[in-house]
């Protein structure tokens, strides 16, 4: 007779397959084969070619890659704003190529970079725009369609923003306004260009843990393009990958990472992506080598200083100087048999450059 674990592992064997087939199963947006470009008379230009793209329920999508790979191509073709030169692309099954612009409106919303002129418009004013692909032919709106408008206006977090004019409003907020337009729309797919170019830092952090939330809480897909690869890598469900070829390679954030990549199509000479920190860092010709010795976040920050300035850091070089983390803002130059005390790394890195400077002199 067989033990519950036994039967327990045959269960999840069978369940398995039909699991996997849940989670891609209905996607609210496909690409089939999808071929993008430009088309001038019998010209014909491919940016890209037989792409096969998903994006579920619920999911949050960043597209990345580099200048010119054709990224704002892929978004226009999506978005219908730029004719496909062959394949197919469908919103929740339905074939969006030859769609009029009003049932375009009621699949997908979108969200550009260019900055609008609002005039005298109130941010109620702004986000009642997107319900006007449901309204009738007077563009009136009912009670439900106020309903959804002052429910996007929550979720965007512009409570008491209703009558406020949308000129008089931050590069932040006006952002935040765009989306709850979008969101009012009530479309299953929801696309932003660039949606954190103008923004500082605290504000591009906030739009990105923003859009990750709206997409969990409203179930709708998202697609944006960025180049905030930090951003990208922290919030996004699935990244969308574009190399200079056009080829795209798509999968979670950390499975890019780890499968290479980011360095695959980020990398060059003097650029190399760090697989610890998820970060890029340039590639220094490294020099004199010095032997750091510490741990944590004094060590990495002071490792980081030194080898921006051409030295070679580490625990275990063969060199006769040493600098000896000993405490918090404390380090211990060591150059043979003399000491020098510094308290930042400024003065550890003034030392070292004066060191290796007479070190010179005396050896030519």
């Amino acid at each position: 007779m067989e033990n519950l674990e036994t039967v327990a592992m045959k269960n999840m064997q069978i369940q398995k397959p039909g699991f996997m087939d849940y989670l891609k199963a209905n996607p609210v947006l496909t690409t089939e084969q999808l071929s993008i470009g430009y088309r001038q008379k019998s010209n014909e230009r491919c940016i890209a070619s037989k792409l096969d793209l998903s994006i579920r329920k619920g999911e949050l999508v960043c597209l990345l890659g580099p200048n010119g790979c054709g990224k704002s191509t892929l978004m226009r073709s999506i978005a219908g704003l730029q004719t496909i030169l062959s394949g197919k692309i469908s919103i929740q099954n339905t074939d969006l190529q030859h769609l009029s612009a009003h049932h375009r409106a009621l699949l997908l919303s979108l969200v550009l970079t260019e900055k609008i002129e609002g005039g005298n418009l109130t941010v109620s004013d702004i986000v009642a725009v997107g319900r006007y692909p449901h309204t009738n032919f007077m563009g009136t709106l009912t009670d439900y369609d106020k309903k959804e408008i002052n429910e996007a206006i929550s979720q965007c977090g512009l409570l008491g923003f209703e009558s406020k004019l949308y000129i008089q409003l931050s590069d932040g907020e006006k952002q935040r306004v765009m989306i709850a337009r979008a969101l009012a729309q009530d479309t299953p797919l929801i696309m932003l260009d660039e949606p954190t170019a103008h923004l500082d830092l605290p504000h591009r952090i906030e739009m990105m843990k923003t859009l990750h939330h709206l997409a969990k809480t409203t179930q709708k897909a998202i697609l944006l393009s960025t180049h905030e690869l930090d951003l990208a890598l922290q919030w996004s469900d699935t990244l969308w990958l574009m190399q200079s070829d056009g080829i795209i390679f798509n999968g979670a954030p950390e499975d890019m990472v780890l499968q290479g990549h980011f360095s695959q199509v980020f990398g060059n000479d003097s650029l190399k992506f760090d697989l610890k920190s998820g970060t890029f860092k340039t590639k220094h010709q490294h020099g004199t080598r010095v032997n750091l010795l510490g741990s944590g976040t004094t060590y990495d920050w002071t490792r980081r200083a030194i080898e921006r300035d051409g030295f070679e850091a580490d625990q275990q070089n063969a060199s006769h100087t040493t600098i000896e983390i000993v405490g918090k803002n404390q380090w211990i130059y060591h150059h043979g048999t003399d000491q020098t005390k510094c308290n930042s790394i400024a003065e550890v890195l003034t030392v070292l450059q004066f060191d290796t400077k007479i070190s010179q002199v005396i050896k030519n």
